[in-house]
């Protein structure tokens, strides 16, 4: 019984590689005990039918000449491109570049939530109580929270470019307001 429930764990996991589950899945119901193979079976209905929704396996693109959906064969030929791009940001395959350079940031969960809210709408223009709400998921308080928003900024900030410059994230001192910059030559992946 626990080699079935590993199976549609494994099952319900790989739900988004479409392909290789529509190819693999009768070989597992033929390796399968006749009294388990209906569990799964129903399983792998649900997927069938869920998985040619229309926006199954579509992926979207934030460049400077704005947003668009695309698939995964033309999401792959922006990946051969990346170090075309002043910024380049793949949240799917998990990779970050600036200038070319790969920068290791998934590995930083914080500065990671950070930069997705300032890039999943780029020309946004975000309060520090929207940016904190997002990562930190509570509300911002001055006195509590002002030194680690700040220290956080920073560190991105530092991350992207070492200069600390509005380069990629811009702020609005006078009025607590942060936007990524879309002056750069980018490229986000989502």
């Amino acid at each position: 019984m626990k080699s079935l429930q590993l199976l549609a764990d494994a099952v319900r996991l790989k739900r988004s590689t479409a392909t290789f589950w529509r190819k693999q899945h009768y070989y597992f119901l033929s390796q399968l005990p006749p009294e388990s193979q209906a569990y799964v079976k129903n399983d792998m209905d649900w997927f069938e039918k869920n998985s040619s929704r229309p926006d199954a396996g579509t992926i979207r693109i934030f460049l400077n000449s704005g947003a668009r959906t695309v698939s995964g064969i033309e999401h792959e030929s922006f990946r051969k491109r990346r170090k075309e791009f002043e910024f380049y940001a793949d949240f799917i395959s998990r990779e970050i570049l600036i200038d070319g350079s790969e920068k290791q940031l998934f590995n930083r969960r914080v500065l990671i939530q950070l930069l997705e809210t300032f890039t999943g709408d780029p020309a946004r223009t975000l309060t520090i109580g929207e940016i904190f709400m997002s990562v930190w998921e509570r509300k911002y308080d001055q006195e509590t929270d002002g030194n680690t928003f700040r220290m956080t900024m920073s560190r991105l900030r530092s991350e992207l470019d070492r200069a600390k410059t509005d380069r990629f994230i811009c702020s609005g001192d006078e009025t607590g307001t942060y936007c990524f910059n879309t002056q750069c030559e980018y490229c986000i992946i989502i």
